[in-house]
């Protein structure tokens, strides 16, 4: 992604220029029309030399301050449209530092979901001696079970417990599954698509930008969720019986995928300038969703 060429003049007669194409690197001297006859990407002349010239103003994955370019980027990311139309395809970038920030959204998906495993077992002893007959108060997953004695030695309790740990730890696991799994998949998708994006020879690693930076809205979905589960928390400790942070949960994953698929949308749209971009995503949304449902079926049967 970055590129050791000199930078063009921008005072210079743009069909004298040796400037490639920032989609499909091919070079567009001697042409009148500011669109690229190989890919259709269109462009101005003056805004294309001068992003190549410059650096983003604020891209985690060329500026040195890497913490005030890391928020900067994800608060950009905030106003998807705003993002991708400032974000040129021309501006310099390093694939490493792409993938750098890609690792950290996921770790803080991560460190929400273990926080989610081991705050709630911390707690459920406190929940299960709230128990009213043939009800779970605990607000975890209201509904009708078996009547549990609320003596915390009872094998009753032992089995609510340990039934109520497997709840809260299957959902971490699909929580964690959904932030770090859909995106890839989601990415793996959109590189089925190379056959017809050969045709227009996007590279590769424009995909990686729309994709990553779409996917950073997980750290807002676990940011929300850790700011419940301490809500949550604080309730239980003082008395009272909680809510249901497993749907909390359940409804976050729905969300990220949600605006991750819209925030998608709007990348291909402004930045590849691909026909049907809405379609594509959902497309592939299809194609990801298949292939959770086959590995959980494949994993079932095994």
């Amino acid at each position: 992604m970055t590129s050791s060429a000199p930078p063009p003049d921008l005072n210079a007669n743009p069909t004298d220029l040796d400037i490639s194409c920032p989609l499909c690197e091919y070079n567009l001297r001697g042409l009148s029309e500011p669109r690229c006859p190989e890919c259709g990407y269109k462009f101005v002349w003056a805004q294309l030399i001068d992003a190549t010239r410059s650096a983003h103003p604020y891209l985690f994955e060329v500026q040195r301050r890497k913490v005030w370019s890391f928020w900067k980027t994800l608060v950009g990311g905030l106003r998807p449209v705003r993002f991708w139309k400032k974000l040129k395809p021309a501006h310099r970038g390093n694939l490493r530092r792409l993938f750098l920030y890609w690792l950290i959204t996921g770790l803080i998906g991560l460190a929400a979901a273990f926080a989610l495993d081991r705050v709630v077992e911390s707690l459920l002893p406190a929940l299960l001696t709230r128990y009213t007959t043939n009800t779970y108060t605990y607000g975890l997953a209201p509904r009708p079970l078996l009547f549990y004695s609320s003596t915390p030695d009872s094998v009753d309790f032992e089995i609510g417990f340990y039934s109520l740990h497997f709840q809260v730890r299957e959902v971490a696991v699909i929580y964690a599954g959904t932030i770090l799994i859909w995106p890839t998949l989601t990415l793996l998708a959109l590189l089925i698509f190379q056959q017809s994006m050969a045709r227009a020879k996007i590279r590769t690693h424009h995909l990686f930008r729309c994709v990553i930076y779409s996917a950073d809205v997980v750290i807002w979905g676990s940011f929300f969720c850790m700011a419940v589960l301490a809500a949550y928390a604080a309730l239980v400790l003082g008395g009272g019986q909680g809510f249901s942070m497993l749907e909390v949960y359940l409804y976050t994953c729905t969300g990220i995928v949600t605006l991750f698929c819209i925030r998608l949308g709007v990348a291909l749209h402004f930045y590849l300038q691909m026909d049907h971009p809405f379609w594509t995503v959902l497309t592939t949304q299809v194609l990801v969703a298949l292939a959770i449902v086959t590995a959980f079926v494949a994993a079932s049967v095994a």
